[in-house]
């Protein structure tokens, strides 16, 4: 819609099951309660920088007062530094970053990173209580006065939140959540002005899509990802249900669910959910990006794959029973292609960081890689239906990916076990943190030196852990 007359834990069980239906095609991954980055291979993250692969597509081009002119520069996100960090890189101890909360105590849990004004380094995107916060990076790991966002089309401000350049003029723009004047949650996007400006002169927001991503809750995350190659990053919502909104110049559609095949054969009164989604390009013999939805059941779950036709439409569905709940893209063997780290806490286990790999193979096809590793030891067991937060990156320095979740109790902290590059994971390790219950996190390298950074959010406040060699 057009604003103000101007132009948003236990072992899995593998099974094939084919039915009727790297490089990253992703450019966002903003999460709400949820998500997923990586530094190694191509899955998603905010405003496509290095923490879940992905570059930015489409973008835009925004003149005075949420003007939508739609350019053809794309946004760039940071070069990526270079470590000189010869040892082991340990991650340090967690500062509290808060920004003042609005009127809930709590808001949605949500979190997204890029560079937001143009400056070469990481600023932040959350949502702390009812407001929605812009964090601006110093480039040391420290942060300005936030920039508070608002929108007169919504009731309340929701999750997730997402960075994407949506009118292609090579600035990040910003993208989250609201129930709207049309009685529904549906996305917002506040264009970027330059100056720290977005949206109307007020800071509210330019343009909303009508249409409703599930009227029973909130989306676990968003993607924003260019699915029909014109430039524009079209935003992926995976809650209750997928929907695909498709991006114009200065407009949302109204959202398209994407159908699979949720029958559960063994209970055919419930249905599978879906819980985690992936945007990546896998090597199926074109260049059109492709989905992953990871769908938990009543007694199994299972990782859909669909195949992109090229216009915001998938087809081609191959389903991998497991046991998981969530789903992460990432190049676990450093061979080229995507592989997918599921997340097990499902089938009544509730071993929430019970971690497994899907090998990807060079025709588009996943397979079982190794063991299951279990991370409960190190992280509270509970319901981790409405928290995926698994997460990647070389944390120590040695050039092979580690994988971590955070903890869903009241005491926050970050648990993760160390990759030998193989689909084999060893040493577990815990980092407290200073946000608590169902933490939100995503690695980036907040200070230029070259080593993965960490950024956690739990709705009210920030917590901040800076990586360094020793």
């Amino acid at each position: 819609m057009l604003r103000g007359g101007l132009v948003v834990g236990c072992l899995v069980f593998l099974a094939g099951c084919p039915t009727t239906t790297t490089d990253d095609g992703g450019t966002g991954g903003g999460t709400s309660s949820g998500g997923g980055t990586t530094t190694g291979g191509g899955s998603t993250t905010g405003g496509g920088s290095a923490t879940g692969g992905g570059s930015a597509t489409g973008g835009g081009s925004a003149t005075g007062g949420g003007s939508a002119a739609c350019g053809h520069t794309p946004y760039t996100p940071p070069a990526a530094a270079t470590s000189s960090c010869a040892g082991t890189a340990l991650l340090g101890p967690a500062t509290a970053l808060v920004g003042g909360r609005g009127a809930g105590a709590f808001g949605s849990v949500s979190l997204d990173v890029g560079d937001l004004d143009g400056d070469g380094k990481f600023d932040v995107a959350t949502i702390e209580g009812d407001q929605l916060l812009l964090f601006f990076g110093n480039g040391d790991g420290t942060f300005g006065t936030p920039v508070q966002l608002h929108s007169s089309m919504s009731q309340y401000l929701r999750g997730p939140v997402t960075l994407a350049d949506f009118n292609a003029d090579g600035k990040l723009d910003v993208s989250a959540v609201v129930f709207n004047n049309a009685g529904g949650r549906g996305p917002v996007v506040w264009l970027n002005q330059g100056n720290k400006l977005f949206g109307l002169s007020n800071q509210d927001s330019s343009y909303e899509s009508m249409g409703d991503i599930n009227n029973s809750s909130d989306p676990y995350g968003m993607i924003a990802a260019d699915l029909n190659n014109d430039g524009l990053p079209d935003l992926v919502s995976c809650g209750a249900e997928v929907k695909v909104f498709m991006s114009t110049c200065g407009a949302l559609t109204d959202g398209a669910v994407v159908a699979f095949d949720r029958v559960i054969a063994n209970d055919p009164s419930n249905t599978y959910r879906s819980s985690s989604c992936q945007v990546m390009k896998l090597p199926d013999g074109d260049s059109i990006p492709d989905l992953i939805i990871q769908a938990p059941g009543t007694s199994d779950s299972k990782t859909v794959v669909l195949h992109g036709v090229g216009d915001g439409t998938f087809h081609n569905e191959t389903d991998y029973k497991n046991f998981a709940d969530f789903v992460l893209a990432a190049d676990v063997n450093k061979d080229g292609i995507v592989d997918l780290i599921l997340d097990n806490a499902n089938g009544g286990t509730d071993m929430f960081g019970a971690i497994t790999v899907l090998e990807g193979h060079s025709d588009g096809t996943f397979v079982l890689a190794g063991n299951t590793y279990d991370l409960t030891t190190e992280v509270a067991t509970g319901d981790t239906a409405h928290f995926p937060n698994l997460i990647a990156a070389d944390i120590n320095n040695d050039g092979k990916l580690d994988v971590a979740v955070t903890s869903t109790d009241d005491t926050g902290y970050l648990a993760f076990t160390r990759g030998n590059a193989d689909y084999t994971f060893q040493t577990q390790s815990k980092l407290p943190l200073t946000v608590g219950f169902g933490s939100l996190a995503k690695f980036v390298d907040l200070n230029h030196d070259g080593l993965p950074d960490l950024v956690a959010a739990d709705g009210q406040d920030l917590s901040i852990s800076l990586n360094a060699c020793h």
